[in-house]
């Protein structure tokens, strides 16, 4: 449908207060005239849950889908065999132009860990030309960094190729189906367990360095780790430790931004995750992408 933006984000139960923040901080900053569609992808988030997410929203500009990742991955696709610690729901950005409905020619897929600071709009309108998808440089901003993808020599890719984060995409939906670009994604990974310790940013980043992709402007997708310099972010992204963290090291402004937006939700009264909270939560994936592994089971 024209005049609609599609965005769509990913995560479990335990992060959802992030996706209430995340479009509470869109709805406010949306002053063009374009509804928006959020598709959220995830399992086991409760029926109270989903219904505080609604009813944080009060200015009717949101529409949320809701759907499980059994129901989202497309009919063949599996999940690849990683060796990352994130949840499973991580890959499901990778499968977005096929699991969507075809008709959704564009999609801005983000990160839940967010906070849009600018009107949306001005993002999902831009014109990606014959690029496959735009995306921000990440911290490390090149492939042979030590986070980068530590193969490049093996694969035949020059070491100062651009390395984007994948918290931010804008893809252009038919140009990556018709590319088969999910396909390639899944295959990187899997010919390159050993390397895949960042998981779809890994496979992205292979895949794209082959492809037309667009390096967005840092302002949308600054990290929290970064102070704010000359140019007033549109996105802050909140990686690694999250304001919601008893653990939180990045800067306290940035924090007081996140919980400026959380307090217009209805989880608000979060209590703060422990450092032990936290690194339970870690050992149950590990745990279960272990298990996974040794039954070969890789079926959502």
């Amino acid at each position: 449908m024209e005049n609609t933006i599609y965005l769509a984000s990913n995560c479990d139960n335990d992060y959802i207060l992030f996706y209430a923040t995340l479009l509470k901080s869109i709805e406010i900053h949306h002053k063009t005239s374009e509804k928006i569609v959020s598709f959220l992808i995830g399992d086991n988030i409760s029926e109270e849950n989903k219904a505080k997410v609604e009813q944080s929203l009060t200015l009717n500009k949101i529409e949320i889908r809701w759907m499980t990742c059994a129901d989202f991955i497309p009919e063949g696709y599996s999940l690849p065999n990683d060796r990352s610690t994130f949840p499973i729901s991580i890959y499901m950005n990778i499968y977005l132009p096929r699991g969507l409905a075809p008709e959704i020619k564009k999609i801005l897929y983000l990160d839940v860990d967010m906070i849009v600071l600018d009107d949306i709009s001005k993002l999902y309108n831009l014109d990606l030309g014959d690029n496959i998808l735009a995306a921000a440089l990440d911290r490390i901003k090149i492939f042979s960094h030590w986070a980068g993808i530590l193969n490049y020599k093996e694969l035949g890719f020059d070491p100062n190729l651009p390395y984007f984060n994948t918290g931010v995409m804008l893809i252009d939906a038919e140009k990556w189906r018709a590319n088969q670009v999910t396909q390639a994604i899944i295959d990187a990974i899997e010919n390159n367990k050993k390397y895949s310790f960042f998981a779809d940013q890994y496979g992205l980043n292979v895949v794209l360095a082959k492809l037309p992709w667009l390096v967005l402007p840092q302002k949308w997708n600054h990290v929290s780790f970064d102070p704010i310099e000359k140019t007033q972010p549109s996105i802050i992204h909140y990686v690694a430790e999250k304001p919601i963290h008893e653990h939180y090291k990045a800067l306290p402004e940035h924090a007081v931004t996140f919980f400026k937006y959380l307090e217009k939700t209805k989880f608000k009264d979060a209590q703060k995750i422990s450092s032990f909270q936290w690194k339970l939560k870690r050992l149950k994936i590990i745990i279960s992408k272990r298990f996974r592994r040794i039954f070969n089971n890789f079926d959502v």
